[in-house]
């Protein structure tokens, strides 16, 4: 399954558990994660922090949408994310 046939999660915490803290900057905080189900390698969770915040959820979306664009063997790949919600404040938004 890609990341384009997964309805979007309405939180991090439906697919993935949190494995450690990683620290926290002025736009998100990020963890060290594992998917629920499966056996696949850690993954890096990035959290927005500010969820209410229209101009940082569009900011986040703008962001992800950036990643995809973006093709080369040293830039992180986007396995899960629900920033196409951005505009629905019921989703926590994040990137996996």
């Amino acid at each position: 399954m890609t990341l384009e046939d997964q309805l979007p999660a309405k939180s991090w915490r439906e697919r993935w558990k949190g494995i450690s803290d990683e620290g926290s900057g002025g736009q998100s905080h990020t963890k060290r994660v594992r998917r629920k189900v499966g056996d696949e390698p850690d993954r890096f969770l990035k959290i927005l922090l500010r969820q209410f915040d229209p101009l940082r959820r569009n900011r986040m979306y703008r962001e992800v949408n950036a990643y995809r664009t973006l093709d080369h063997p040293r830039i992180p790949k986007i396995v899960d994310t629900n920033v196409q919600c951005y505009d629905d404040q019921s989703y926590d938004l994040y990137l996996v």
